[in-house]
């Protein structure tokens, strides 16, 4: 495209006139001429400066502008002339970027400056202005760039010289149009309803100094992206939710045994499709591949009616006829209660953290809020399951909770309230005192172990029962009567842990476990509380035994009552009475001291004989009897016999 270069000569303005402070005399002063051109160039550079940086803004202004999406349109204006200028101006106040002295207009489009070049030639100000050829006074678009009519731009000055910028927008072609709606069909015939020029204009009511306006603020309306095809903004697809992600194998499938709930399904659908503009066409579409390929959902989707399906409301409506709600399952009051009482916390829970809801807390917490909500449901308004419900606690967190809360806002909020610290002191005092019943089990069993029997024990045993001499007098004599012996106090012989054992020997064994056993056993506690009530028992005053466990002095368990195993091994959640617990320890200790007592009366002898072969006491004794006896035989055996 070719370029010409247009010239022209600007004349010298009249100075601007100066106001002179009056001087002490109350007499103006009068300025030669060169201080006059003096103080008139001091306040062209002041009017220069305040140009300057209002151009600065406006091309930051632009930068916005390109920021927020707007399209930078090249601009050529044809025979744009800059307006007077005074010939007096001195070379250091003069600035390309400066419209006071080199004239430079402002297009609209992009609100960019379009520069033009000032060369001074002598008193002379030469502006050089690149423009298009003379048939430029149309508006066209030629290889991407808009060329405007020609047009001349002016810019005035204010009283004190400054130029007043203004912002006008050029009148449009239609009332309701933007000014570049009609881009590009319009643009040959109607060019001034695509021109925005920023001039300068007189300011009503200026009183001598002018504000310039700046920058121009944005237009509420964005233009240019609507001036040609290839700028139209495409609209954003929808971000796709997390059900876009899910795995293939949880697409709904319609059958009784899916794990997936076909309500739940057809919510989360809908969840989905409220973020999008899809239309029903494109919802109906977006459903069905989210039905199995080959399963009973798929089949009906394809067999349904197309009306049914049209939309994605009759669709919906179609879904639920066909997969109705599941009826909810009420449990009996019975079931609730087999249900609670299930609901167990095991010894090895305590202490632990589970998580409920996706928060964490200790075990025995969520334990006691799920107990409590399951009594609810019952629900248990008088508190009868809570004896039962603190009969099954594990040994260390029923030690913690008091028989005293007989309540279930009473006993949940004592489990809450149970500290973390608190468990693992109870449970080393749980274990230390199993490791003792450990030991004292241990040494019992060895207590009770016996020499094998040989066919001469029984003999040896009547040798050794077997006396001539007198009658041994009692070790025990009655005690005499004291006036000052409690009415309570035991009178009678003290007995051996033999005879005690022998008389535990002959208590009657505990009841069955059956309703009529629990009966008796109730009876009997009952019995007991009435007539002994903070005594303790002994052999004469035996404690009742819970129904189904074993005798005392058994080598029984003392906390379940049961052979077979000792306390440290206990794992039963099924406890005795403490009373019941004492009895039995009580027992098992006459027990073992029966035992020492005969082991000290009959100790085991180990005789060697010559061939190293060891011989017990009762062999021995049992040997020495036979031999007596051989003795007595052989000496009758020639003689006659006795009469």
């Amino acid at each position: 495209m070719a370029r010409s270069t247009r010239t022209s000569t600007l004349k010298a303005a009249a100075a601007v006139p100066i106001e002179v402070e009056p001087t002490s005399s109350g007499r103006q002063r009068t300025l030669s001429a060169k201080q006059q051109q003096i103080v008139t160039e001091k306040v062209q550079k002041q009017a220069s400066a305040q140009d300057k940086a209002y151009t600065q803004a406006l091309r930051a202004h632009q930068v916005q502008e390109e920021i927020m999406g707007f399209r930078k349109l090249p601009v050529h204006a044809g025979n744009s002339l800059s307006g007077n200028v005074d010939e007096e101006m001195g070379a250091e106040s003069e600035d390309e970027d400066d419209p006071a002295t080199a004239g430079n207009g402002f297009t609209a489009m992009t609100l960019a400056p379009i520069i033009k070049t000032s060369v001074r030639n002598g008193r002379t100000l030469v502006h050089r202005v690149d423009q298009e050829k003379e048939n430029v006074n149309a508006t066209e678009i030629k290889d991407g760039w808009v060329i405007l009519a020609k047009r001349r731009t002016n810019y005035n000055r204010g009283p004190d010289g400054r130029f007043l910028p203004a912002i006008t927008v050029a009148s449009t072609t239609s009332g309701t149009s933007t000014p570049l709606s009609t881009l590009p069909s319009s643009l040959s015939s109607s060019p001034s309803s695509i021109t925005l020029t920023l001039t300068s204009v007189d300011q009503e009511g200026n009183s001598g100094t002018a504000t310039p306006i700046y920058p121009p603020p944005p237009p509420s309306t964005p233009l240019l992206p609507h001036v040609l095809p290839h700028d139209a903004i495409t609209q954003p697809k929808p971000q796709l939710t997390d059900m876009a992600d899910r795995k293939s194998d949880e697409l709904f499938t319609g059958d009784d045994d899916d794990e997936i709930d076909p309500r739940d399904f057809l919510k989360r659908v809908q969840r989905h499709l409220m973020t999008t503009t899809w239309d029903d066409e494109e919802k109906v579409l977006y459903f069905e591949t989210w039905l199995k390929s080959g399963s009973m959902a798929e089949q009906w989707f394809r067999s349904l009616d197309a009306a049914k399906k049209g939309t994605w409301k009759e669709l919906c409506v179609a879904f639920k006829e066909r997969w109705p709600e599941r009826p909810i399952v009420q449990k009996s009051t019975a079931e609730k209660q087999a249900e609670l009482e299930g609901e167990k916390i095991t010894e090895a829970e305590l202490g632990t953290k589970v998580k409920v809801n996706g928060v964490e807390v200790y075990a025995h917490v969520a334990w006691a809020n799920k107990v409590e909500k399951l009594a609810k449901a019952i629900p248990d308004n008088n508190n009868l399951l809570v004896v039962g419900c603190r009969r099954q606690l594990p040994p260390t967190l029923k030690a913690l909770v008091s028989s005293s809360h007989d309540t279930w806002a009473a006993f949940c909020g004592a489990v809450r309230t149970i500290r973390p610290l608190d468990i693992e002191e109870e449970k080393e005092k749980q274990d230390k005192q199993a490791r003792i019943e450990g030991e004292l089990q241990r040494v019992r069993q060895q207590q009770q172990r016996q020499p094998p029997q040989s066919p001469s024990s029984a003999l040896g045993q009547a040798f050794r029962n077997f006396s001539v001499g007198p009658m041994p007098q009692p070790r025990f004599q009655p005690s005499t009567a004291s006036t000052q012996t409690s009415p309570q106090q035991y009178r009678g012989p003290q007995r051996t842990d033999a005879e005690k054992l022998s008389i535990i020997g002959r208590i009657p064994p505990p009841h069955p476990d059956t309703a009529a056993g629990w009966a008796a056993y109730e009876a009997d506690i009952a019995n007991w509380n009435r007539n002994n009530h903070g005594r303790p028992a002994h052999e004469m005053r035996p404690y009742p035994l819970t129904p189904g466990t074993s005798p005392v002095a058994s080598g029984e368990c003392f906390s379940c009552g049961r052979t077979g195993h000792g306390s440290a091994a206990c794992t039963s959640n099924t406890r005795v009475p403490e009373g019941e617990r004492a009895w039995r320890q009580k027992a098992n200790s006459i027990r073992a001291g029966a035992n020492a007592a005969s082991r000290a009366a009959n100790p085991a002898v180990n005789l060697v004989a010559e061939d190293d072969v060891f011989v017990s006491r009762e062999e021995y004794d049992a040997a020495v009897i036979a031999r007596y006896l051989a003795n007595q035989n052989q000496g009758n055996g020639d003689g006659p016999s006795a009469n």
